[in-house]
C-alpha cells in the first residue's frame, strides 16, 4: 500500500494549491481528481490580490496566458443609473482574471512537474478512514495510506461525509455566464458589479477584447425555457450600453452556461 503524508482529494484550484503547498515544504502528497473535465465549467475566475500572492508563493503566474487581465479593484454600477463608484485596491495592489479552465491547466502542469505530488487523475474517492482512503481508478479498486486527508471535492464531498457533516445542497439562486468576443469595458481594468436587475451582476475581461457577464438569477425566476427572455428583458438594459447588444445576441445564439450557487 502505498504511503502518504497528505492526501488531497480534488484537484481544483484550491486542492491543487493545497498540494504544491505541502509538496514544496517537503511533504509526500497523493492528489486525486474523479472528474479531470469538471474545470471546462464556470467556476471563480476573478482572483483578489491575496489570491495572487498566495499562487506566486507556489510558483504560479497568470497573467501571460492568453484569457488573462490585471484587475485594479471593482466598479458599482447603482440601479438608479448614477455614477458608477470605483473601489480600487489598496495601495495599488492587483488582482487578476482568468478563465477558470485556464487557470486550473496552469496549475496541474505544476502539479504534474512538483516532484513530491503523484497526480492521480480519474481516480474516485469511495471511502476515508483513518489513516487513509480508498479509492477506485481503472475499474480497479485501490487504497492509499495517509497521515492527513484534505477535502477540496466540491459540494458533495466524500470527506464531509466521512466527517458526519451534511452534503445536501442548498441552492439559493442560480448562475449565468456569458461571454462576449470583440467588445470593451468601460473601465477597464475593474470587475463591473452592475446593480438593479432581479440579481446582480458581474462583468469583468478575461482577455483583451473578451468579457465575461454573471448573472445571478433567483430561484423564483427560474425556468429554463425562459431563460433567453428573462436575461434580456430584465438584466440586459441596465449593462453599459456598449455591451448590450453583443449580451443579447450571445443569449439567443445559446452561448451561456448555467450553474446553482449555494
Amino acid at each position: 500500500m502505498d504511503r502518504y503524508d497528505i492526501a488531497v482529494v480534488g484537484a481544483g484550484p484550491v486542492g491543487s494549491v493545497c498540494a504544491l503547498a505541502f509538496a514544496q515544504k517537503g511533504a509526500r502528497v497523493a492528489l486525486l481528481e474523479a472528474n479531470p473535465k469538471a474545470a471546462r465549467r464556470l467556476a471563480g475566475e476573478w482572483l483578489h490580490p491575496p489570491a495572487v500572492r498566495m499562487l506566486q508563493d507556489v510558483g504560479i503566474t497568470l497573467d501571460t496566458q492568453p484569457h488573462s487581465v490585471t484587475g485594479k479593484g471593482f466598479a458599482v454600477f447603482p440601479e438608479d443609473g448614477s455614477e458608477p463608484i470605483v473601489l480600487p485596491y489598496p495601495e495599488g495592489s492587483q488582482g487578476l482574471a482568468c478563465e477558470h479552465a485556464e487557470l486550473v491547466s496552469c496549475l496541474h502542469e505544476a502539479v504534474e512537474n512538483e516532484p513530491g505530488i503523484d497526480f492521480l487523475l480519474h481516480a474516485r474517492v469511495r471511502e476515508v478512514g483513518d489513516g487513509g482512503l480508498t479509492y477506485s481508478r481503472n475499474g480497479a479498486a485501490q487504497s492509499l495510506d495517509a497521515t492527513r486527508v484534505v477535502g477540496a471535492d466540491g459540494r458533495a464531498s466524500i470527506v464531509r461525509q466521512s466527517l458526519g457533516l451534511s452534503t445536501k445542497p442548498m441552492p439559493c439562486s442560480r448562475m449565468v455566464g456569458v461571454m462576449l468576443e470583440g467588445v470593451d469595458l468601460p473601465l477597464k481594468g475593474y470587475g463591473h458589479v452592475v446593480l438593479g436587475a432581479p440579481g446582480p451582476l458581474l462583468v469583468y475581461h478575461v482577455g483583451e477584447h473578451s468579457v465575461r457577464i454573471v448573472a445571478d438569477v433567483p430561484l423564483d425566476r427560474w425556468a429554463p425555457r425562459d431563460r433567453v427572455g428573462l436575461l434580456a428583458g430584465s438584466y440586459a438594459g441596465l449593462l453599459p450600453e456598449t455591451l448590450r447588444p453583443a449580451f443579447v445576441e450571445a443569449l439567443q445564439a445559446g452561448n451561456s452556461t448555467p450553474r446553482p450557487m449555494n
